[in-house]
Order: structure tokens, then C-alpha cells, then sequence
């Protein structure tokens, strides 16, 4: 079945102090971003006022073929379908 992982993402604060902004690159190099609660989320620093830092998302793993993973975010993106197509090398192991 499906694998939960973790995604390499960017994350900024979001417009209520429950929600942050997401930010990932998909394998084509175009930007997705959504809204995420922080219990999605794994980050250690402070995030810097307007200002972004590294974290991981928890994805679900549907597919993996190559150095390409098909996923499927928590959320809805803006931009696009709950599936993205990411290198696999932006995952990292639940």
C-alpha cells in the first residue's frame, strides 16, 4: 500500500499562527505551495519574520520508478492535483 514519507520543503508563516505556508518543487521544477497545520510538519529553528526555512512535509509514497516518486501531499496544492511527481532524492524516510 502506500508509504508514509517526508517531503524536503520550504516553510514560512501562514495567515493565522496555526497554519504555515508550504513551498515544494515538483520533478519539472515548477513551485507548488499549500496551507499545512504544524502537526504535518517537522522543523527545529524559528522561523524568521517574513522569511522561510528548511523542513519536511508528511507525504504519502504512491509510486517510485527511476529517481522519480509520485506522491500525495496532505493538502490540495494551489497550483495543482494532490499528486506531484518530486526527484526522489527530496524524500526522506518516515
Amino acid at each position: 500500500m502506500f508509504r508514509e514519507s517526508w517531503l524536503k520543503c520550504r516553510v514560512a508563516d501562514g495567515a493565522f499562527p496555526s497554519e504555515f505556508v508550504v513551498l515544494g518543487n515538483s520533478s519539472q521544477g515548477r513551485v507548488f505551495s499549500f496551507f499545512a497545520s504544524r502537526e504535518m510538519l517537522r522543523f527545529d529553528d524559528a522561523l524568521p519574520l517574513r522569511g522561510e526555512i528548511e523542513a519536511l512535509v508528511r507525504v504519502h509514497l504512491l509510486l517510485t520508478s527511476g529517481d522519480l516518486s509520485l506522491i500525495s501531499l496532505p493538502v490540495v496544492p494551489l497550483e495543482s492535483s494532490q499528486t506531484v511527481t518530486v526527484p526522489s532524492n527530496q524524500l526522506v524516510a518516515a
